[in-house]
């Protein structure tokens, strides 16, 4: 995924700890996935 762009998108109703989870879900994903293309720099 170098030269193109992944987009994850999440529709649900949660609770508060199944929202926060979710967040913390992508947010990991992101930090370890989603900096390494062409386009983040």
């Amino acid at each position: 995924m170098v030269l193109a762009r992944r987009r994850h998108d999440v529709e649900m109703t949660l609770c508060r700890e199944c929202g926060t989870s979710v967040f913390r879900h992508m947010t990991n994903r992101t930090l370890k996935q989603g900096w390494w293309g062409i386009i983040a720099f």
